[in-house]
């Protein structure tokens, strides 16, 4: 046989479960002082902690979290001044809109000590993940009844309601006619063993009450016990399952009163009624019951109601942690694409800033070089045309064979500057074209102030205007034909 659940006294400790949410803040709104003892007030938050950190993990973490809290009530009560009082106030204040499951953890732990090991062994195997809505309606029914529920299948609370009357009906259709059987066989007893019975003492009967009329042997049916041999007659007890052949499960008082609810197999001549006295209701009674039957059918609804609005609370507050987590991840991703993409806008303005720089220079080069190019063939032309006598003309000749070679190495130099600026200027006239060049030149012309050159283009000495290449070309020409002149004066 296994053994009952046993139960620990809680202990104070930061709330946390398995899915890595954060410890839960809990507020305290209620007055602990009330408690007027420091271990009990200690006890009373660690209670709380517990309890709505764990009340819906399992049912053994609900029967537990109910011990504790029903250990603290006892507490509470034999220490505390109106400790009852006391006790149903912090409830009410502290565990807010969980003080139904809190009174129904308390009700499930007396309720399942009381089970045999056997059922206990088989509820905490088969409802760990039932509904509280549901685990309260089986503290109402019988052992069979129970075993039966729980092994055909987790319920909600409607299918648990709907099985207990299902199987009610069943059970009394199917038997009508043994019971009738066995309340005729009844009424027929031993006069002997009559006299050996203890009476039952009825309650005085005013005048607004009267002899009930004789129930049948059924189920909840109160018996006493006859013409049996084993020392039972007199006993009294209930009915709590109808067999085969005119056979009765009974559970005796006794039995009860010594902690072990075992139940016997009679026959119904081994049974007789037990009398009772019924009061006759008037008007006001009945509608008093029902105004109690509709404010109880009210109050059950409303804690259902609690008991799912947190749990669907609970998963809103859930999803809404996961949506924002989504978005916060989101944004961090567009952020970090903007910053690479402004990375990459200023590597290409960089980029497009060398280029430019590359295009003015090669452009003062390819000036530089033609420059050069006139000026040695206007000193070449210059000094065999001349009209110098000879000792002049050998000076001149000598100076000349000493800056030629210079000139040459240099005009090599530029040539090949010249080369790889021509690469970069195709480079360039791929994306920008020979008018946008010719204007940026004539403008840095004007800013330097050479004569001619202006946005439109350069007007030669004759005063046309030259655009395009033709304005490069124009412009040597005169820059030539200036360096002859200065040369030949």
């Amino acid at each position: 046989m296994h053994e009952s659940i046993a139960f620990a006294q809680p202990t104070q400790f930061e709330v946390k479960n398995a899915t890595n949410t954060p410890p839960l803040k809990l507020t305290y709104n209620f007055n602990y002082t009330e408690f007027k003892s420091f271990d009990l007030q200690e006890l009373a938050k660690a209670t709380l902690g517990n309890f709505i950190g764990f009340m819906r993990v399992t049912f053994d973490g609900l029967l537990t979290n109910g011990k504790a809290l029903q250990n603290f009530y006892l507490e509470c009560v034999a220490t505390c001044p109106d400790g009852k009082k006391v006790f149903e106030k912090w409830l009410a204040t502290d565990f807010g809109a969980s003080r139904w499951a809190a009174e129904s953890a308390m009700k499930l732990s007396v309720w399942f000590e009381k089970l045999p090991s056997r059922l206990q062994y088989l509820v905490r195997e088969r409802v760990q993940h039932w509904k509280i809505s549901a685990l309260i309606l089986l503290t109402r029914v019988t052992e069979d009844v129970l075993e039966e529920i729980i092994t055909t299948g987790k319920k909600t609370a409607a299918q648990v309601k709907k099985f207990i009357a299902k199987k009610a009906k069943k059970v009394s259709s199917d038997k009508v006619s043994s019971s009738s059987k066995s309340v005729s066989q009844a009424t027929v007893v031993d006069s002997n063993s009559e006299s050996k019975e203890a009476p039952v003492q009825l309650p005085e009967i005013t005048s607004t009450q009267q002899e009930a009329p004789t129930p049948k042997l059924g189920l909840g049916v109160r018996i006493i016990v006859q013409n049996e041999s084993t020392g039972w007659n007199g006993a009294c007890g209930v009915i709590t399952d109808i067999g085969n052949n005119d056979d009765f499960w009974v559970l005796l008082d006794h039995a009860i009163a010594q902690g072990r609810p075992a139940k016997n197999l009679l026959k119904s001549h081994q049974l007789r009624l037990e009398r009772t006295s019924a009061r006759i209701l008037t008007t006001d009674d009945i509608e008093q019951i029902k105004a109690e039957a509709i404010k109880q059918y009210k109050l059950e609804n409303a804690e259902i109601e609690q008991a799912r609005f947190a749990e669907i609370q609970g998963a809103a507050e859930a999803k809404a942690k996961e949506s924002n987590a989504s978005f916060e991840k989101h944004a961090r991703n567009m952020e970090a694409k903007v910053t690479k993409l402004v990375e990459h806008l200023r590597a290409s303005e960089q980029e497009i800033a060398r280029l430019q720089s590359l295009n003015v220079e090669n452009q003062r080069l390819q000036q530089r070089v033609t420059e050069l190019e006139n000026a040695l063939i206007g000193a070449t032309k210059d000094t065999w045309g001349n009209t110098f006598n000879a000792q002049a003309a050998k000076v001149l000749n000598s100076n000349i064979e000493k800056t030629v070679p210079q000139l040459l190495s240099k005009i090599e130099r530029l040539e090949k500057d010249l080369q790889e600026k021509d690469a970069v200027i195709v480079q360039l006239q791929q994306t920008a074209p020979d008018d946008s060049i010719i204007s940026e030149f004539g403008e840095i012309g004007a800013i330097r102030g050479w004569n001619g050159w202006g946005r439109s283009g350069y007007r030669d000495t004759h005063g046309t205007l030259h655009k395009g290449m033709n304005a490069i070309s124009a412009f040597v020409s005169d820059l030539t034909r200036e360096f002859q002149q200065e040369i030949a004066f």
